[in-house]
């Protein structure tokens, strides 16, 4: 069972089951909505009356699915009182910065859930950038705006949520928020968000909150193991390799995400291949490459990965570009070791939109477009 029909078929109260990780998963999921349209302190009962509902899923990374999941969990009478509070997003180039979050509240209790990275081409180079700096920009901004809502507000306690980056920006707050905050951590759930540097895990304050903190992360984890982890609880999904990282197809039995008792080994291949891309003696050529790629990226100007990836002619002109940069041949290298690393294991070769809602799988090429791609443009 996946998320979508385990919600539908066990819509019952917080009385009657306590709040658990597959709520976490959830309004995690919830992180990726714009809520901009959406009056502060509505609830979940009253959002599902708008007639503007849609408005809340209109961007280019939310698709139909999306919609019909939002309107399945307002709908729902396990969430009907939760309010909506404290929508913040904040989008800045010039610091290569994507960032939202908002504020779920359940009473007394707070649940400050934070958007993973929005598939736009600031968004993933903020990824890349957690790989050269120690602090990114959006782990700043999670801090100043958890602090602020606890000062204006009440709550007595909390949980910190999110999925992708959204985990990680959840763990850190945990690690180096005011210590007068954290006695009232509930929980935190990081759902498949990248690691920290090292040091990060020595720190008194992470070491002290280690037993409230989960990391789940599906069995091919590629996202969920970039840079450095110290523990994580290894889940089952449908999918393969980066698809794994979209929740929707994690597996659910007897009300829990379901656990694998280890990683495949082409998410242990990628783990080592990171590790040693994280060496410090490597840290010029990466800073290089990954400022290449998405300098020529940014050339096309399009808003979002995909509408470049996808696009034959945008992939074509992208890689005209890319050839003429004065550090293509380290780029060229990099991009074939990570290919090699796809090559050498069982490929994916279904699309992203498979069977969520009851329906039936649509085969695609996506993974097989990039392959080719790669081949087209990067042997010469």
């Amino acid at each position: 069972m996946y998320l979508y029909s385990y919600l539908k078929d066990h819509d019952i109260s917080f009385e009657e089951k306590a709040f658990d990780e597959i709520d976490a998963l959830t309004l995690s999921r919830l992180a990726f909505y714009n809520f901009e349209h959406v009056k502060d302190g509505d609830t979940f009962e009253q959002i599902s009356k708008y007639e503007n509902l849609s408005e809340i899923t209109n961007t280019i990374n939310l698709k139909q699915s999306d919609f019909e999941f939002l309107k399945l969990v307002l709908s729902m009478k396990r969430y009907a009182h939760l309010k909506v509070k404290h929508f913040y997003k904040d989008y800045d180039t010039s610091i290569e910065m994507q960032y939202a979050s908002l504020c779920f509240e359940m009473g007394k209790t707070a649940i400050f859930a934070f958007r993973g990275t929005d598939g736009t081409l600031v968004g993933w180079k903020e990824n890349f950038n957690m790989i050269s700096t120690e602090v990114i920009p959006s782990q700043r901004v999670a801090i100043n705006y958890f602090e602020k809502v606890m000062e204006d507000e009440d709550y007595q306690d909390f949980y910190l949520i999110g999925h992708s980056k959204g985990g990680n920006l959840a763990v850190y707050i945990a690690a180096n928020c005011s210590k007068q905050y954290v006695d009232r951590i509930i929980h935190v759930y990081n759902f498949d968000g990248p690691g920290f540097y090292r040091n990060f895990y020595q720190g008194k304050q992470y070491i002290s909150l280690r037993n409230k903190i989960t990391k789940l992360s599906p069995e091919e984890s590629i996202i969920g193991r970039i840079l450095y982890n110290d523990c994580y609880e290894i889940i089952k999904s449908k999918e393969k390799m980066f698809l794994q990282h979209w929740p929707f197809f994690w597996i659910i039995e007897n009300d829990k995400i379901k656990r694998a008792p280890r990683f495949a080994a082409i998410s242990n291949t990628i783990d080592l291949t990171l590790d040693d891309v994280q060496d410090e003696k490597f840290d010029d050529i990466k800073v290089r490459v990954f400022n290449a790629i998405f300098d020529e990226l940014k050339a096309s100007n399009k808003e979002y990965l995909d509408e470049v990836i996808f696009d034959k002619k945008e992939f074509k002109e992208f890689c005209k570009r890319l050839r003429k940069n004065e550090d293509y041949k380290e780029v060229r290298r990099f991009v074939f070791d990570v290919y090699k690393i796809f090559r050498k294991h069982n490929k994916v070769e279904k699309a992203i939109e498979k069977k969520i809602l009851g329906k039936e799988y649509k085969k695609s090429s996506i993974i097989l477009t990039i392959k080719d791609n790669i081949l087209k443009n990067f042997s010469r």
